[in-house]
């Protein structure tokens, strides 16, 4: 709840060629960036958040080539959703690829036992970007959104014809 899971921390090191001595330094980099953020005025209304699902136009997650000795990062099998098992509206952490996310839009999904709440929010050119090991800090903004439907995550609804004469 105060700082990503070491587990979410990928670093690299760049290859280098030195004699043994009783100490070495090694010089470790972040590969992945990192993001927290809080849900304002979302009105839940008793419902019960599960999750949090981010869907982005470009890879947050996914399979990436680390490149240590220029910090490029390039994008092997990508894709664009990461889902933060979560019942908090407030401090949601979580781990991602580095990516400049202005001039695209967010598309913010909580799901709860009563519905899901969802907001596409539109980040301006040049507004926020997901750096290697940096923590972008952002809110997004819920309120008037209510939930999509009255099924809860795991729930379906079948609609169905009767034919004329089965029964």
């Amino acid at each position: 709840a105060t700082s990503v899971a070491e587990a979410a921390m990928i670093l690299s090191a760049a290859t280098a060629t030195t004699d043994m001595t009783e100490t070495i330094d090694l010089a470790f980099q972040h590969v992945t960036a990192y993001g927290v953020f809080n849900l304002t005025d979302l009105n839940l209304g008793g419902a019960v958040i599960s999750s949090v699902t981010l869907t982005a136009e470009k890879p947050l997650a996914g399979r990436f080539y680390s490149y240590p000795a220029s910090g490029d990062i390039e994008v092997n099998s990508g894709g664009n959703a990461i889902t933060i098992n979560t019942s908090s509206t407030e401090n949601i952490w979580f781990a991602c690829a580095p990516c400049d996310l202005g001039g695209t839009t967010l598309k913010v999904a909580v799901i709860t036992d009563k519905g899901t709440y969802i907001k596409n929010a539109s980040i301006p050119t040049g507004a926020f970007k997901f750096e290697a090991g940096v923590i972008g800090k952002f809110n997004i903004d819920m309120s008037g959104i209510a939930p999509d439907s009255g099924l809860a995550e795991g729930k379906y609804a079948i609609l169905a014809k009767r034919a004329k004469g089965n029964y």
